[in-house]
């Protein structure tokens, strides 16, 4: 089944769409000519039978056409005069029923949205705003859930910058004020541009789009109020491996792997009954199958862990050489099981947000041997001992049940100053939102520099509050989990 990895769309036929609803339908039909699926009869009169069943007045039959002029005339019957979004709607939800190309209705979807822009805008307002936003450097989910804040919306897969999340939002009602939620997600994008012309220029087109629509009020009073969207460690869609260890119960020396696998949907491996000498072995073997997938370059791996279980080496399973494509860029942390913080979960969410959005100083904090952790105020810690030892681990209990959401030590312990200083290094020298990624570079160089020795062992908890596990089936027979 061919993707949109094969299909060729070049930038500047996307961008001559946004001046002309002609090279719009263009972009759409040479969309659905490179589904292998769709180069067959029966699954495009099997597509216009989804739409004639979906729509109160469906698109011409083009049975007197043949090929890809059929798929023209499917395409223009939708897109003409589609005031609503109906129409093009109903066509990514047929051309998905009928293909299940995912990837290639993604950028449909986009195509739809602007379709339905040139519908709601001047041609003239549209390009002046695509040319605004092209080369905004945001974090979308960030700026929207600020500007959409008490109820922010879930913003799609194929929403990927401030174009396209302009573009979907332009179809969501206007909020009780009157002001349309694509207008004040641009406020708030506007206030969080490093850049004061680029800033300056979005704000006016802001102001000429409400001046023209008696929209001034409720725009000054968003602009009054948006102010930079908090910085986060997320920006969505992430392709996320998620790999839990529950111990037996019964034997110590077995542990059930539960492994969930996220990007543009959620899947469930089974589970399986494993051996802990044979841990490493099968962890690889499960990120070799997803890593072997069409999957981006960057793939966040998180090892949920009980007490017990936290001090395994989960860091050294994952280096790149190890897996399928040894180019996957591969960013892994440590959450803990069943450890959460005794204050509110507000609480803990504020203090993850402060922690991130510091600058890279004076922002560790040490354990000192045979003390407990006792949180300062926006800092994550550096245990004194690893939790193999029962100080170490009255360490980590006391620093996860205050909240602290980013916690490091030392597996074996071998040189304690010198990992202490390389940690406060590394602390130090890198925006803390990117640690994760920096201790996983630094521990699969084996390059044999200090700083490589130093953290070959380094452990390194991850708590984000607003990263959970998918829940899982409540009712689980003895015989779902298979041995290994």
């Amino acid at each position: 089944m061919g993707t949109s990895r094969d299909l060729g769309i070049s930038a500047a036929k996307l961008l001559g769409a946004v001046a002309s609803t002609v090279l719009l339908e263009q972009a759409m039909v040479r969309l659905l000519e490179h589904s292998e699926r769709l180069v067959m009869p029966a699954a495009r009169r099997a597509l216009l039978r989804h739409l004639t069943f979906n729509l109160s007045v469906p698109p011409p039959d083009p049975r007197e056409a043949s090929g890809n002029d059929e798929l023209a005339v499917i395409v223009h019957g939708c897109a003409q005069n589609d005031e609503t979004g109906e129409k093009t709607d109903s066509l990514t939800r047929a051309v998905l029923a009928v293909t299940g190309d995912r990837e290639m209705v993604s950028q449909l979807r986009l195509l739809s949205d602007l379709n339905l822009a040139h519908a709601r805008l001047p041609q003239q307002e549209l390009s002046a705003l695509h040319a605004l936003l092209g080369d905004c450097a945001l974090d979308v989910n960030d700026v929207a859930r600020s500007a959409l804040a008490p109820f922010p919306p879930r913003i799609p897969d194929h929403c990927t910058n401030a174009w396209s999340v302009t573009l979907h939002l332009m179809r969501r009602n206007t909020r009780p004020d009157g002001l349309p939620p694509f207008l004040a997600f641009l406020e708030h994008a506007a206030v969080s541009l490093t850049d004061p012309a680029a800033r300056q220029q979005l704000q006016q087109w802001n102001l000429a789009y409400a001046q023209a629509r008696g929209l001034e009020e409720p725009l000054k009073a968003c602009r009054s109020s948006a102010g930079p969207a908090p910085r986060h460690t997320r920006s969505a869609p992430e392709h996320r491996i998620m790999v839990v260890l529950l111990p037996d119960g019964l034997d110590e020396d077995y542990c059930t792997l539960r492994v969930w696998h996220q990007h543009d949907e959620m899947f469930k491996d089974d589970d399986v009954l494993v051996r802990q000498s044979d841990l490493q072995r099968v962890v690889r073997q499960r990120l070799a199958h997803w890593t072997a997938q069409k999957t981006p370059r960057q793939i966040l791996v998180e090892f949920w862990l009980g007490l017990s279980l936290i001090n395994l080496p989960v860091m050294h399973w994952c280096v790149p050489e190890d897996l399928h494509d040894g180019q996957t860029r591969l960013r892994v942390v440590v959450r803990s099981m069943g450890l959460r913080p005794d204050n509110s979960h507000d609480g803990w969410r504020a203090h993850w947000s402060g922690l991130i959005g510091q600058e890279p100083t004076a922002r560790r904090a040490l354990c000192p041997a045979g003390k407990s952790a006792g949180r300062p105020s926006r800092h994550p810690l550096i245990l004194a001992e690893s939790p193999a030892s029962e100080a170490g681990r009255a360490q980590l209990l006391e620093a996860l049940h205050q909240g602290v959401a980013a916690v490091m030590w030392d597996r074996s312990n071998t040189d304690v100053q010198q990992f202490r200083t390389y940690a406060e290094m590394l602390f130090d020298e890198e925006p803390l939102a990117e640690l994760p990624m920096r201790l996983s570079q630094v521990q699969s160089a084996r390059d044999g520099s200090p700083q490589a020795e130093a953290l070959h062992d380094a452990v390194l908890i991850w708590d984000d509050p607003d990263r959970d596990l998918p829940e899982p089936s409540p009712l689980r027979s003895p015989d779902e989990v298979s041995a290994r």
